[in-house]
């Protein structure tokens, strides 16, 4: 199975969990699928990022030693939103190295409190709350910045937010 090629030729969630499943029984080829999501090809990119979601949601630990790549991806200008949503949707689900912490929070509010779309923003305040179970101290700023913004959100913020502050609030 030629990754790039099937990642150029075809996008679909079958396909990825077709290529999720591969990943899983061969795991030395995850630096196949890290690569692609290093690419310049936002497409390529996109699709790796997705596909590295699943493993992060499924075997966290065959990206484990990749998290260095995915979470300095945050800081890529050129990124689309598709993007930052799929590194954040893998984040949600590992253990974060404790040397991105601080990054790792500090993009997350970034794009909790700007115009990021909903996907984004739901990702993002996800890797924040856990983060804060480690650090208390954060709390009340992940609280703010979902109060300030729950009046005039969607519905898929509000749903996503009202369970966060229930915990946060008890």
């Amino acid at each position: 199975m030629n990754l790039e090629q099937i990642l150029s030729e075809h996008y679909s969630k079958a396909i990825t969990q077709k290529v999720v499943s591969e990943l899983i029984a061969q795991p030395k080829r995850i630096p196949e699928i890290i690569h692609l999501f290093q690419k310049k090809e936002q497409h390529l990119s996109v699709y790796a990022g997705w596909i590295i979601s699943y493993l992060g949601e499924n075997n966290p630990q065959l990206i484990k030693n990749h998290l260095s790549v995915i979470i300095q991806k945050l800081d890529d200008e050129e990124n689309n939103s598709a993007l930052i949503r799929n590194i954040f949707r893998t984040l949600q689900f590992v253990e974060i190295p404790q040397q991105y912490e601080g990054f790792v929070l500090t993009k997350g509010f970034d794009f909790l409190n700007n115009n990021s779309p909903v996907a984004v923003k739901v990702f993002a305040m996800t890797v924040i709350f856990n983060l804060s179970k480690k650090y208390p101290e954060i709390t009340n700023e992940l609280k703010l910045s979902l109060e300030n913004q729950f009046e005039h959100a969607s519905a898929g913020f509000k749903s996503r937010a009202s369970k966060i502050l229930k915990v946060l609030t008890t």
